[in-house]
């Protein structure tokens, strides 16, 4: 048997006719009008009447169920449990990958199909996935979709028309959710139960999902409810609107979740009282359009490093490879252009050189092309200019009769990237090469520290780089050259590289935090992790795309203005982007209103790079051949670059606070990050046999009980194997069920 949410789930157009009333389409004919009527009948009992004359047998045939599913569970007096409802998890196209069980004990189990008919009752090998997963994937960008904690809740909700999901598992299960990724770039809507357990589900979901949706937030049932009883769901609160119409309840729901704030760590509830331990989040790879996507998977891999070092550089290079041909216009003063500054920061030896060789390889590649013409087309000029000469000799000595031979002009190189130049030097590139330049420095450290030498970043070099991030005019004046005045009417250079957190944190002198050259830098400082060799490689069919991708870009020319000369064709938003923009921006206008001070100075940034980044996906979504109209930026791509925009943010939030750490919280930090390396638990042996700097156990356990006071996580018991043996005291995070799932620990 089954219950009436579980019959509803696997119909299509489900659409509430009044108080335990539903109408659907039927399943046994091809229905194009809804003209299944669904109802409760006694004890219990599923109604199903098809107004074209389809036979009950039929109907519930062809939603894989018997005509016994549809009574109430009349055998729960045997004492024996019985299973009263199952919730079907599929994949995206409706697979059927693993059931959900409940049974008339209110207990839950899992089960998977066994490939012949019958069923396994256990989940080995099975990826845990979002509940609704297919109807979840369809909804539009604009509209909600509701996190739940239950089946039930979620298929209440759908009988109103409402996208809705859930994790299989009940509260604090999130972390089992093997791809949350339909959610991406979503609005999304927790509702949480009305107790702790499911309030602080709602927390940890809500920190998940932050940075990646377009947006969260975490509603309360009391809002709409004063006097909700302890452990009220959503489904209670359906039941007790039951006065209320479908459409009504779910306009209330939907007004509720548009009206109520947004999720941000801040607004968090505190889960230790120390100083905050922020885990890293990681790139959200699944944001990028493909090939990049594909791409910077694969290569994190390949390299074995994190993701981040390979995507931060390979956005700045397709920044400059669209460079001044482009920009997007959000109002008619206002346009940002593809420029990116991204600094990828680790340790020596955390593979962030070869990850960047690796994402600059198409840019390497052209520059080394057009070296070769560049040669070649040197040694005509030689020919011509002796040639030259020798007319020239000629004409003089006829007594200079006539015109005189026309001077050959010397080949300008075209360039791509550079690396070390000066100011003078590199407006003489950029005056050459009107799309932009790439700068790409290996170690950071030279660029930063190449600033005005001996006026500690106070002289004129960095106001000529913030000038070059805006894409703005440069005039640069010199003391010798033939001209002495160079004008560059827009001067755009993304940089990219690597540096080391110490010489990052040393070489950003507070000068640069005044003058807004730091809060420019998008960072990347992934935790430290142990390097292992891999077989894995990019597939060249992947690095050939990325090429393919590049070329395209690169073939944008700019527009011709009034004057007739070129300047950058406007990109602007489509109706749905602009709303989705303007959001965004009123949103973000909230958060950076309650920042102060550096942080403050970093979030007026990254609104600006939220529309940068999006030009960057749309464009490359065009060069890609999607469906994409290459004069208008549509929602999708806005959502991408807020999304990232967000996990930039949130990144750099938790590098400014290591920037700005004591010495314990450092010993803390690094303490916490090892401890996530090693699943999010250990015992005191563990610790002392993977780090030198606890070198006996009584050491070790003393660190780990500094975290224990600190409230960064506790103590338990595990039982001991085999008889006679004792129980082991093992340390455990604070919400540390998966490394890579670990919820940050929220400032006070």
């Amino acid at each position: 048997m089954a219950d009436v949410h579980t019959i509803l789930s696997r119909l299509k157009k489900v659409k509430g006719a009044g108080h335990g009333k539903w109408s659907a389409l039927c399943p046994a004919h091809a229905d194009k009008k809804p003209s299944l009527s669904v109802g409760l009948g006694e004890n219990g009992k599923v109604l199903l009447h098809c107004h074209a004359g389809c036979d009950v047998k039929d109907i519930v045939a062809a939603i894989g169920m018997t005509e016994a599913d549809l009574f109430a569970d009349a055998s729960a007096q045997t004492g024996k449990p019985e299973i009263v409802a199952t919730y079907d998890y599929t994949d995206i196209d409706g697979k059927l990958l693993y059931q959900v069980v409940r049974r008339s004990d209110k207990s839950f189990l899992q089960r998977r199909p066994d490939g012949r008919g019958g069923w396994v009752w256990n989940m080995k090998g099975t990826p845990r996935v979002l509940y609704n997963l297919p109807y979840v994937a369809s909804t539009p960008i604009q509209d909600w979709v509701f996190i739940v904690e239950g089946e039930k809740d979620v298929d209440a909700l759908r009988a109103l028309n409402i996208a809705a999901t859930t994790n299989s598992g009940g509260a604090g299960k999130w972390h089992q959710v093997a791809d949350d990724s339909v959610l991406h770039g979503q609005r999304v809507a927790i509702i949480p139960d009305n107790d702790d357990p499911g309030r602080e589900h709602a927390q940890q979901v809500a920190q998940a999902l932050h940075g990646r949706a377009l947006e969260v937030k975490v509603l309360d049932l009391l809002a709409v409810w004063p006097e909700a009883p302890s452990k009220a769901d959503v489904s209670d609160y359906i039941e007790h609107r039951d006065c209320l119409s479908p459409e009504d309840l779910a306009d209330g729901l939907i007004e509720l979740a548009d009206s109520a704030p947004v999720w941000t760590p801040e607004s968090a509830e505190v889960l230790s009282t120390s100083a905050p331990i922020v885990a890293y989040q990681p790139f959200p790879v699944e944001i990028l359009p493909e090939p990049l996507r594909s791409f910077v998977a694969q290569a994190g891999e390949a390299v074995g490093c994190d993701t981040a070092f390979v995507a931060l550089p390979l956005l700045a290079g397709l920044a400059s490879a669209i460079g001044n041909t482009r920009r997007i216009g959000l109002k008619r003063i206002w346009s940002e252009p593809a420029i990116i500054w991204a600094a990828i920061v680790g340790d020596s030896g955390t593979m962030k050189s070869p990850a960047m060789e690796l994402a600059l390889k198409p840019l390497r590649q052209r520059q080394s092309k057009a070296i070769k013409q560049h040669v070649e087309a040197m040694e005509g000029y030689k020919t011509e200019a002796m040639r030259y000469e020798l007319d020239l000799a000629s004409w003089k000595k006829s007594g200079g009769e006539g015109l005189p031979p026309a001077e050959p002009q010397s080949p300008v190189l075209s360039r791509c990237w550079c690396d070390d130049t000066t100011i003078e030097a590199l407006a003489v590139l950029l005056l050459q090469n009107w799309r932009g330049l790439l700068m790409v420095r290996d170690e950071l450290a030279g660029w930063l520290g190449g600033f005005d030498r001996y006026t500690q970043g106070k002289g004129s070099d960095v106001a000529k780089w913030i000038e070059m991030h805006g894409g703005r005019s440069m005039m640069v004046d010199r003391k010798t050259g033939q001209s002495r005045t160079i004008y560059v009417p827009r001067a755009a250079v993304s940089v990219t590289g690597g540096i080391q957190p110490v010489t990052l944190q040393r070489s950003l002198g507070r000068a640069y935090f005044e003058n807004g050259l730091a809060a420019r830098l998008l960072l990347a400082h992934p935790p430290r992790r142990a390097k292992r060799w891999t077989e894995a490689e990019v597939d060249p069919a992947t690095e050939q795309a990325i090429a393919t991708v590049f070329d395209r870009l690169f073939d944008l020319e700019p527009v011709e203005g009034p004057d007739g000369d070129p300047e950058p064709g406007i990109i602007h938003l489509s109706s749905p982007a602009k709303s989705a923009w303007v959001q965004f921006y009123n949103e973000h206008a909230d958060e950076q209103v309650e920042l102060s001070g550096d942080l403050s100075a970093a979030w007026s940034k990254l609104e600006g790079y939220a529309a940068r980044l999006a030009l960057i996906v749309h464009l490359v979504r065009w060069a890609w051949d999607e469906s994409v109209d290459h004069d208008e930026v549509d929602a999708q791509s806005i959502a991408a670059g807020i999304a990232l925009s967000r996990w930039f943010g949130q990144e750099t939030q938790r590098v400014y606070d290591i920037f700005n750490e004591s010495e314990e919280d450092r010993d803390r930090r690094e303490l916490i990050e090892r401890i996530r390396r090693k699943g999010g638990k250990l015992t005191a042996r563990d610790l002392q046999r993977c780090s030198r700097a606890y070198p006996t156990s009584d050491a070790a356990e003393a660190a780990l009980d500094s975290l224990v006071e600190a409230g960064f996580g506790r103590w338990e018991q595990v039982p001991a194997h085999g008889k006679g043996g004792r129980p082991t005291r093992r340390f455990r995070l604070a919400d540390s069920a998966d490394v890579d799932k670990t919820p940050q620990m929220l400032r006070n």
